[in-house]
């Protein structure tokens, strides 16, 4: 039992630490001169690239270009890009060691003549204010900078990236009040200067990567250039893997693995030991009603009340999630170590993973 409870009270500890801080966009009021070449990478995205398309339309006035890639869809995303007559890229080329989304954005940026790019995934959605806060940052910092779009979830089974999410943001260190460098960009929004970005290869030098926002971010890194990181709020958010539960574990299973291996060696362990105690407390909670041992009921059930007020806390900063969500915690922390387990072993295995229709 006192084992137990020291892993608990480390893992509030560590909780605390390792989502110490909200970096969000700030919001200010300034005219910008620059020529934004805004770059979306779409496959298969039909459903999704409407929203994103009619959020850009609104201030269309404000942005320089809008290139979107149709990178070898099989459904109808190119209908919808010329539907909008927006400037369209066919990718159909994409070279076998190429992985993912690069191939496409590096295209896509090879045809910009903006001053900067911003490449947005197709399920991002973006208002004139989360778009000048973008600017606005960049202009004051000269920096890359990327965003964590807030998760906007309309379906109940969209809520299992709850953990994933939350280990997401806290895994790269933005929220982590040791300030020690990140793991890299987040890929659905990357605002970065033209010239800048081909001085370092563009996404070449993340082609066999499947995590290319990280790959680049560390570049960046290694060539002295830095980047700035953001969380989006709600003028800056996505809906992400809405198509149902095999899309979701899909895309989290693609990620997870090849993520962990490129954290910092401090934001690992401190993780581990979060995840750690989350499953302590939440199987000694449900355990020792069973085993009606009172002490530990009482103790242990309010660590579990604490974990609930800590995840409700950090949650809500990261999408539409509620203080349900969390009571419920030890359900969507089962289907995380089942998709990261079955994650690590396709990595170690290297066992392809399914995504969109291509094998990654």
């Amino acid at each position: 039992m006192i084992y137990n409870i020291t892993l608990i009270i480390i893992g509030l500890i560590c909780s605390i630490i390792l989502f110490y801080r909200f970096p969000f966009l700030n919001r200010k009021d300034k005219s910008s001169k620059l020529l934004v070449s805004v770059v979306i990478p779409a496959r298969n995205e039909e459903k999704t690239l409407p929203f994103l398309l009619s959020d850009l339309q609104k201030f269309q006035a404000d942005i320089h270009e809008i290139i979107c890639i149709n990178d070898g869809s099989t459904d109808n995303t190119k209908d919808v890009i010329l539907e909008y007559g927006y400037k369209l890229v066919e990718v159909n080329d994409k070279p076998d060691k190429w992985m993912g989304k690069s191939w496409a954005c590096l295209k896509g940026a090879s045809v910009s003549t903006g001053d900067v790019i911003l490449f947005l995934d197709a399920d991002v959605r973006l208002n004139k204010q989360g778009f000048n806060m973008l600017i606005s940052e960049y202009e004051d910092s000269k920096r890359t900078i990327s965003v964590q779009p807030y998760h906007k979830m309309e379906k109940s089974f969209e809520k299992l990236s709850f953990i994933f999410n939350i280990v997401q943001v806290g895994g790269n260190g933005v929220t982590c009040a040791i300030k020690n460098g990140t793991a890299g960009l987040f890929g659905p929004v990357i605002l970065i200067n033209r010239k800048e970005y081909f001085s370092i290869g563009g996404h070449s030098g993340a082609k066999d990567v499947i995590l290319e926002d990280l790959a680049i971010g560390q570049v960046l890194n290694a060539r002295g250039l830095g980047y700035k990181l953001f969380l989006g709020g709600k003028d800056v958010s996505f809906r992400m893997y809405s198509q149902g539960i095999r899309q979701i574990i899909e895309g989290w299973t693609k990620n997870y693995a090849a993520g962990a291996a490129m954290a910092r060696a401090d934001i690992f362990i401190i993780t581990f030991l979060w995840i750690s105690a989350l499953c302590s407390t939440a199987f000694n909670a449900i355990s020792s009603w069973f085993i009606n041992d009172l002490t530990k009921i009482i103790t242990f059930n309010i660590f579990y009340i604490l974990w609930v007020i800590e995840l409700t806390r950090i949650s809500k900063k990261i999408g539409n999630y509620n203080i349900l969500n969390a009571v419920f915690y030890p359900v969507y922390m089962v289907f995380f170590l089942v998709i990261f387990f079955m994650s690590v072993l396709k990595k170690v295995l290297k066992i392809k993973v399914s995504w969109k229709g291509r094998k990654i």
